[in-house]
């Protein structure tokens, strides 16, 4: 949050809820999981794993290159493919 609020992060409070919301669906899903309710942790697992890569893909992706360019006073970085 302190680094989004730094570089002034467009999508910050985007960011945010979705972090906001995830955490909010952990919460509620280990409460059901000391209950006994073991699928909906197994359904937590499968939703991370789809959320996660889209997540840093988008967001988090945004986010270092807001980083960069506070770093290195603007333009872009650079990438090397093989």
């Amino acid at each position: 949050d302190a680094l989004m609020q730094d570089v002034r992060f467009a999508s910050r409070d985007c960011h945010l809820d979705e972090h906001a919301a995830v955490l909010a669906s952990v919460r509620q899903v280990r409460s059901m999981l000391a209950e006994g309710h073991r699928e909906v942790a197994r359904r937590l697992v499968r939703e991370l794993a789809r959320w996660l890569p889209e997540h840093v893909a988008a967001l988090d992706a945004q986010l270092e290159q807001a980083l960069f360019r506070q770093a290195h006073g603007g333009g872009t970085r650079l990438v090397l493919h093989r």
